[in-house]
């Protein structure tokens, strides 16, 4: 999907049309695309070196000023004398996902494979580049009506309807985002051909009008309509609000975007180089004099949102504002490929996302975590494919340049700069894999696609009792290979990143109650049964009365028990108890292995 987004829109970037020189740039813009999008990581990686350095030469004395500088270099002389940096397992593939000081998350997609967690995040990264790759290809089709007739225009909208509309209960945050895209997309093409072709009337304008609205009012209508049924039965209670605690520091958005941003500005100054060599000066005067006003009132603006910006502490705002601006301004060229218009959006895009959530955070959530993690992910996504295509575009240029051309010098720091920072991203999944494959919990489990594998040779220590997770290993076999349907089990509620919802987690059944912090975040009206349900379990294996632990059966339609060493870990010895004395009343005992003991409710 990255290749083909990567390629296609590269290809239409392109003037020329046929040769082996334009082939290979697009297999290069291809290849350019998946390393950048998948297999890179941020600059993390280099931040890492340089502070465990400084770190390891201050050996604990405060680390400031002039004195940086000789513990940074006391620390490389301490590192080849042998002595490790200090860094905790996990911390170099942890880190760097956490590029903005504080709670903000900064996931890029390797790290998010790498950490292999089955959020809607991650499932949903396929969905949202096939999203791109079907813009690319209305992009590239601008001739559809003519090859496939009305219907096939409303054949190709219905296919990125059902896409799009995928993302709805794939991972919502990024529905808005794409679909956007995609309205900008119709309208542009639309604008200088349009989509659909009406037989009625003579006025060309009204008919291109006519079009635009159809292809967006379908593409809209459609998305909604193709996944209603999920709409109507899914629903969260959220909003958003103003954010106003501390912004990300310009260092930590050089630090995450630095390879993209280096690539996109050097592909702008290469453009506007040749933008203005083509411009004849008297044509220059002719439009600055008839655009005066115009031109006056956008400078305007844009003073006025850079001093927002510096009053509102928003550092970043100096970097993206200007690009954003730099992408419209290059937009505006008269003669400029469809591709290189759509890459000049999709970078002001991703720029745009990236300021966003320095004004904006999500209601309820932890500071702007979510906020930050969700359309980061995004904007990586998307700037991605520009960066791409740039870096392409600047390395044909200095190519096609001779060695005795008079910028072969600016040339040649371009080429050092790009291999630093291709070097500095490239490390990352160097360096992450290998920790993350050192980072088990049992150094003994076998290698293996089994994700329960390692429990068998895994013991965990909890709140002050220590687990052998293979008696949990074999009750869950158990229960995957012996039990039927879907009921409901119940099992001890342990607080989040702990060893809790294991049995539901392992089984897919459902239970009673999941991860109390995630319960209460996804369903912020339902707070209230979120908690009493949390203490309706405690109060369940704590108590010795049958009769109450027969009736919280009852209300939640339980249909099998977890009594293992977590729970005789964490309730009281009489509730255990009461499981033995109720067997064969309110509950039969189906399975047990050591202290672990699974009851069926009658």
């Amino acid at each position: 999907g990255a290749f083909a987004a990567g390629a296609g829109i590269y290809g239409a970037a392109r003037r020329e049309t046929g040769g082996a020189d334009e082939e290979f740039g697009v297999m290069r813009a291809g290849l350019s695309t998946v390393l950048l999008m998948q297999v890179l990581g941020n600059l993390g990686t280099i931040k890492i070196i340089l502070t465990k350095l400084t770190e390891l030469g201050a050996a604990g004395a405060e680390i400031g000023g002039l004195q940086t500088v000789i513990f940074f270099f006391t620390g490389i002389g301490k590192l080849l004398g042998g002595q490790p940096l200090p860094l905790y397992p996990g911390d170099w593939y942890w880190l760097p996902s956490r590029a903005i000081p504080g709670e903000p998350i900064t996931e890029f997609p390797f790290f998010t494979f790498l950490y292999g967690d089955p959020h809607a995040h991650l499932f949903a990264l396929p969905v949202t580049v096939l999203a791109l790759v079907w813009m690319v290809a209305m992009l590239r089709r601008s001739d559809l009506v003519e090859r496939t007739g009305f219907a096939g225009g409303i054949g190709s909208i219905a296919a990125g309807a059902l896409i799009i509309g995928a993302l709805i209960p794939t991972n919502t945050w990024d529905t808005p985002t794409y679909l956007l895209l995609a309205v900008a997309l119709l309208i542009g093409t639309g604008l200088v051909k349009p989509l659909f072709r009406f037989r009625f009337g003579n006025n060309v304008r009204a008919k291109k009008v006519l079009s635009l609205v159809f292809s967006v009012l379908l593409l809209c209508g459609l998305t909604f309509l193709f996944y209603l049924p999920y709409l109507r039965t899914n629903s969260r209670e959220t909003g958003i609000n103003v954010w106003q605690g501390d912004r990300t520091p310009l260092w930590s958005y050089w630090m995450h975007w630095g390879l993209f941003l280096f690539a996109i500005i050097s592909w702008y100054a290469v453009e506007t180089v040749a933008w203005m060599r083509a411009v004849r000066y008297l044509d220059f005067r002719k439009f600055l004099r008839e655009k005066r006003a115009l031109l006056a009132a956008a400078g305007l603006f844009f003073v006025c949102a850079l001093v927002f910006c510096t009053v509102r502490q928003v550092g970043i705002g100096w970097t993206a504002l200007p690009l954003m601006v730099w992408s419209g301004l290059l937009m505006m060229r008269r003669g400029t490929p469809a591709g290189k218009k759509a890459l000049y959006f999709l970078a002001g895009t991703g720029l745009f996302i990236t300021l966003f959530v320095e004004f904006f955070s999500l209601r309820g959530d932890l500071g702007r975590m979510n906020m930050v993690f969700k359309l980061y992910l995004q904007a990586w996504v998307i700037l991605s494919i520009p960066a791409a295509a740039g870096a392409v575009f600047c390395a044909e240029r200095i190519s096609a340049r001779g060695d005795d051309h008079p910028v072969s010098g600016l040339a040649g720091i371009w080429q050092f700069l790009a291999v630093i920072l291709l070097i500095g991203t490239a490390s990352y999944p160097v360096v992450a894999s290998a920790d993350k494959i050192r980072d088990r919990m049992s150094t003994i489990a076998p290698h293996t696609l089994d994700g329960m594998a390692y429990m068998q040779t895994s013991q965990y220590f909890q709140d002050g009792f220590l687990m052998d997770l293979a008696e949990d290993y074999d009750a869950i076999r158990w229960m995957q290979d012996t039990v039927a349907g879907s009921p409901v089990i119940v099992e001890g509620n342990a607080t989040e990143y702990k060893w809790g919802s294991r049995f539901t987690v392992y089984t897919g059944l459902p239970g009673v109650v999941g991860w109390n912090y995630h319960q209460r975040q996804q369903r912020g009206a339902m707070s209230d049964q979120v908690w009493r349900r949390v203490d309706a379990v405690g109060a369940f294996y704590n108590s010795a009365d049958l009769d109450e632990k027969a009736a919280f059966l009852r209300e939640y339609a339980v249909g099998y028990i977890i009594v293992g060493q977590m729970e005789r870990g964490m309730y009281a010895a009489e509730g255990i108890a009461a499981f033995s004395a109720g067997d064969g009343v309110f509950w039969d005992l189906v399975y047990r292995n050591g202290d672990t003991e699974i009851y069926q409710v009658r």
